[in-house]
């Protein structure tokens, strides 16, 4: 909560547009009523791509976040992935010899999101929780959450400009 406040109270009189501020949960899941008792839009659950201590963690922690999270009313901003199959991919690429740009969208093939969309799903069905998943980025996520939303009404999701309008040529 502390460093929550901080980022408001640096951004109060300084921006020029509406803004809001979402919380990262990882880890200890005492502080979900008090932030969202500062004001925190949405509380933010990372299944990949940032270093472990920021992952949301196994299924027992994620589903104990949903419900931490539903019952406060709340809303989980889900960023998908399968953790294990990209390490393994991107290790796979840097040993032989491949650390290029390319080398990033090699290493998160659709299984990998596809994987995390339907666990995410699976949990926030079971805890009914309202997810927002976010930078939907693939065919088979968008089947799943088509499949997840006949389950649970309270599933959202976005992509983003970049996900619609590029390739890995770009």
């Amino acid at each position: 909560p502390e460093a929550f406040e901080d980022k408001v109270r640096r951004a109060s009189g300084t921006v020029y547009v509406d803004f809001a501020i979402q919380a990262l949960v990882a880890g200890d899941l005492a502080h979900v009523p008090a932030l969202a008792r500062l004001g925190a839009v949405s509380f933010e659950l990372f299944l990949a791509d940032v270093p472990p201590p920021l992952l949301a963690g196994d299924n027992r922690a994620v589903l104990e976040a949903l419900e931490r999270i539903a019952a406060i009313g709340g809303v989980a901003g889900m960023t998908c992935g399968d953790d294990a199959i990209i390490q393994a991919r991107l290790a796979r690429l840097h040993a032989a010899g491949d650390k290029s740009p390319r080398a990033f969208a090699r290493s998160r093939p659709p299984i990998a999101e596809a994987l995390g969309v339907a666990r995410a799903g699976l949990l926030a069905a079971e805890a009914r929780a309202r997810v927002h998943f976010r930078q939907i980025s693939c065919r088979e996520s968008i089947t799943m959450l088509a499949a997840l939303r006949r389950m649970h009404p309270g599933i959202s999701a976005e992509t983003t400009p970049h996900n619609l309008l590029l390739t890995e040529d770009e």
